[in-house]
C-alpha cells in the first residue's frame, strides 16, 4: 500500500476506510473539524483512493492563492470564486464550492446555480489548464 500523505491544510494524518454497502468502496478523509480538504472517496480500491488523496494533497500544498476572509474583503460583484460555506447545517458547513459572488439586499451571497450561501472565506478561481481550453477549430467542429 502507498504511503498516505498528511492533510496539506492541517498536517494531520488522514483516515483511510472501506465503506461497505451495496458496493464496496474506499475513501481517504481528513477528520479535523473545519478542514477544507475533507474527502477523496468512491474508489474501488484502497490504492486508487490513496493515489487520488496524494494527488489532491500535492496540488493543495503547491504555492497558490490564499483564502481571503469575508471579514477582510469581499469579491467584486459577479466575480467567479471558490468559497467555504459557513452554515449551521453540518452537511454544508466547511464545504468548498465554486460559484459567483453578488450582493442580495445588502447581504453578501456566494452562489452556485440556484442556491446562495453564506461564506467564511473565498478566493478567485484559478485559470483553467491550457490543455482544457479548446482551440477555435476544435470548438467549431
Amino acid at each position: 500500500m502507498d504511503d498516505v500523505k498528511p492533510c496539506p491544510f492541517c498536517g494531520k494524518p488522514p483516515h483511510v476506510a472501506e465503506e461497505m454497502d451495496e458496493w464496496e468502496w474506499w475513501f481517504v478523509a481528513c477528520r479535523t473539524p473545519g478542514c477544507i480538504l475533507p474527502i477523496s472517496g468512491g474508489h474501488t480500491s484502497i490504492e486508487s483512493a490513496i493515489a487520488r488523496w496524494n494527488r489532491r494533497a500535492a496540488l493543495a500544498s503547491a504555492p497558490a492563492q490564499q483564502w481571503i476572509s469575508v471579514r477582510d474583503r469581499l469579491p467584486a460583484e459577479g466575480q467567479p470564486v471558490m468559497f467555504v460555506v459557513a452554515s449551521k447545517y453540518p452537511d454544508y458547513n466547511g464545504r468548498v464550492f465554486g460559484g459567483s459572488f453578488c450582493m442580495l439586499a445588502d447581504v453578501p451571497s456566494f452562489n452556485t446555480p440556484g442556491v446562495g450561501y453564506r461564506a467564511s472565506h473565498w478566493m478567485p478561481l484559478p485559470e483553467a489548464p491550457a490543455s482544457s481550453v479548446a482551440s477555435k477549430e476544435e470548438s467549431t467542429s
